[in-house]
């Protein structure tokens, strides 16, 4: 799961990214939502997580406008806001964004924890997700399983499927996996095809379709 939170505390910033990373979450950060909304590529950046954490403080409100880019680029991640300023008009105008959940401060990162979990298990509507014969994927384990015994898959193949999986039935470009999972990075040229490959082979059945020149996508029912 990728996480990226904005917050110009950089002590707290440090800690978010130890406590998540040492969870197996992919974390970046950033220290101001104004400089973030000034990149030229902000879609891009923005579309590789699948919850964003936006810090509201006295004065600097440019955490709505980034929910405002976000719900119009129609953006599949789960915002919450992590405010240090106690106003029931601001948590009205995050709310009325269609922000997933929204904190005042002091915040504890375990609970910042079980509701990122909760926000995006209300996104994919379950925990556990039925993939093919005996084989599913649960959400909070981000762990696939064949009647209950553990898969071992590689981090690559386990972001992979993820992000195929919380875009079902729909299909997701080269460039949107590229960069979502090795962060835009250029890779050789065969690099995913290989990985899907081994993905279907350690989940056998697994109904990942190519589209020639554009994408892969993944057919599920539920």
């Amino acid at each position: 799961m990728k996480l990226l939170i904005i917050n110009s505390d950089k002590v707290f910033s440090k800690n978010f990214k130890e406590y998540f990373s040492k969870k197996s979450f992919s974390v970046d950060s950033y220290e101001n939502c104004d400089t973030l909304l000034n990149y030229k590529n902000i879609n891009h950046i923005i579309a590789q997580y699948d919850v964003i954490f936006l810090s509201i403080e006295k004065d600097k409100l440019f955490a709505l406008d980034v929910l405002d880019h976000i719900n119009v680029l129609g953006i599949h991640a789960a915002v919450i806001f992590l405010s240090y300023v106690d106003s029931i008009d601001l948590m009205s105008k995050a709310f009325a964004r269609n922000c997933e959940d929204y904190m005042l401060h002091p915040f504890s990162l375990k609970e910042i924890e079980l509701r990122a979990m909760k926000a995006v298990r209300k996104k994919m509507k379950s925990d556990e997700i039925y993939l093919v014969g005996n084989y599913t994927y649960t959400l909070s384990q981000h762990a696939v399983f064949n009647d209950h015994q553990y898969i071992k898959l590689t981090k690559i193949e386990l972001s992979i499927l993820y992000l195929l999986i919380i875009h079902k039935n729909q299909i997701v470009s080269h460039e949107k996996i590229v960069n979502f999972v090795w962060k835009g990075k250029d890779i050789l040229q065969n690099t995913l095809s290989v990985h899907i490959k081994n993905l279907k082979k350690k989940i056998i059945g697994l109904p990942i379709d190519s589209v020639k020149g554009v994408g892969y996508s993944i057919r599920l029912d539920h």
